[in-house]
């Protein structure tokens, strides 16, 4: 693998870029790949605010509709970290059954979330693209830290996707491109995140991702157009909510 360039302190933030990310390369390090992924709970814990975002959104929506059981796709799932703390909320809090299908196109991290998902027996991760998936749609489609790895084109594209593949509800949350965020990721991921591609990734992810205004007209050029919206939360979050039946307060 080609040694990566400096981590910059102050980049053009203006647009987003499209640079690939250590760990997406096929010729990355296995033992760095893994490290890495076994980072992912901390930062998701700390930081990404799913957990929040899944107990006032989707577990509140479990609860209101009485479900007893719910069928969910959790699309880049990466580790599994996310779907196997959704499985054990929602069965304690809402007494809902949930079943998780993990999407994870990269082999080396679909093995990764088996191993670590096999205590799961609702957990099923399926090492393909999520435009080759088919069947009958989803209750709940989710995902973290999905949205920045696509293009204009490819998110537009997902949205319709996910449209059909949904019965209930989409959540999609991500990083905001920000100065801010960016500068107090760049101090401190090197420190706490050591041996792993996270740092490096992780800054680069924040160049990648977008901000409120451009992924509104991204929804609003899809088929979730009238019945999702675009929200943000701190720390530096980015977050789509759609309803198939209506728009979402």
């Amino acid at each position: 693998m080609k040694r990566p360039q400096a981590t910059p302190w102050w980049p053009d933030l203006s647009r987003k870029v499209y640079h690939a990310e250590l760990m997406d390369l096929p010729d990355s390090d296995e033992r760095q790949l893994r490290r890495t992924l076994r980072q992912f709970p901390l930062l998701n814990n700390c930081f990404s605010r799913t957990r929040f975002l899944l107990d006032r959104y989707l577990i509140r929506d479990m609860q209101r509709r009485g479900l007893s059981q719910a069928r969910v796709l959790d699309v880049g799932a990466g580790g599994g970290d996310i779907a196997r703390y959704l499985v054990r909320r929602s069965g304690r809090t809402a007494g809902v059954r949930v079943s998780v299908d993990c999407c994870e196109a990269d082999p080396r991290v679909a093995a990764f979330a088996r191993q670590a998902c096999a205590s799961f027996d609702s957990i099923r991760v399926l090492e393909r693209s999520v435009f080759d998936l088919d069947g009958p749609p989803y209750d709940y489609i989710i995902n973290n830290h999905f949205l920045h790895h696509l293009r204009e084109e490819q998110l537009t594209s997902f949205l319709d996707y996910s449209r059909n593949m949904c019965s209930g509800l989409l959540l999609c949350n991500d990083l905001e491109r920000s100065r801010r965020s960016y500068l107090a990721y760049r101090a401190l991921a090197p420190i706490i995140l050591r041996d792993s591609f996270a740092a490096y990734d992780g800054a680069l992810s924040i160049r990648r991702a977008y901000v409120v205004p451009e992924l509104t007209s991204l929804v609003e050029q899809s088929s979730w157009a009238g019945s999702a919206r675009v929200g943000r939360i701190e720390p530096g979050r980015v977050f789509i909510l759609g309803r198939v039946n209506g728009l979402v307060a």
